[in-house]
């Protein structure tokens, strides 16, 4: 991807990014996805989860160094 300033409008869809899927434990909660965007000076994204990992709440999951941008979306269940 591309290293825009991380104000910039186009970096959530043209940036460096790394993507994180939460799954709810229950039915009854929706997904939560976390985007890690790098941006112009901050170009190192760090992810400490792997693919099938259990993260509780409040746990790091990752970092990106020299801060960025970090977009939470939360879906409700009948949104996935």
């Amino acid at each position: 991807g591309r290293f825009l300033d991380a104000r910039h409008p186009d970096s959530g869809s043209q940036n460096e990014a790394n993507t994180i899927v939460i799954e709810p434990d229950t039915p009854n909660e929706g997904l939560v996805v976390v985007r890690q965007i790098a941006g112009l000076i901050a170009r190192r994204i760090v992810c400490s989860v792997k693919v099938g990992d259990r993260v509780e709440a409040g746990q790091r999951i990752g970092l990106i160094k020299f801060g960025s941008r970090t977009e939470l979306i939360l879906a409700g269940r009948d949104r996935y």
